[in-house]
C-alpha cells in the first residue's frame, strides 16, 4: 500500500512494491532490509552466511540484507531481503487474509 494525495488528504492505494518483481512474498514483510524476530520466533532459525545476523540480549535475532543502502534494482538486495522475508513469514506463520500479529 502507498499514500496517493488524493483532494484534501491521502488514501492508501496497493500497487506492486516492485513490478519486475512480482513474485516476492505477499506479505507486510515487503521487501524488509532489516528485520527482527522475537526469541520464542526464532529459535532454532539458521540463515544462510550471507545473511548477516546478531542476537540481541534479549535472545532475538536482528537479521540484516545488506551493509549498504537497499537498492531495489540490485539482484543481491532482492534476494537476501527475500530470504529475510521467507524467514519471517515461515516463523511468525503469517498467513493471507489472517492477522499476523503475534
Amino acid at each position: 500500500m502507498v499514500p496517493v494525495h488524493g483532494g484534501a488528504g491521502y488514501m492508501l492505494e496497493s500497487r506492486p512494491m516492485l513490478p519486475q518483481e512480482p513474485t516476492f512474498p505477499d506479505s507486510p514483510f515487503h521487501i524488509p532490509w532489516i528485520g527482527y524476530l522475537s526469541h520464542a520466533l526464532s529459535a532454532g532459525l539458521k540463515l544462510s552466511s550471507e545473511i548477516a545476523t546478531e542476537r540481541t540480549s534479549d535472545g532475538g535475532l536482528l537479521m540484516i540484507a545488506t551493509d549498504d543502502r537497499l537498492d531495489p534494482a540490485n539482484p543481491e538486495h532482492l534476494r537476501h531481503a527475500r530470504i529475510i522475508a521467507e524467514a519471517m513469514i515461515a516463523c511468525t506463520g503469517w498467513k493471507p487474509g489472517e492477522n499476523a500479529r503475534r
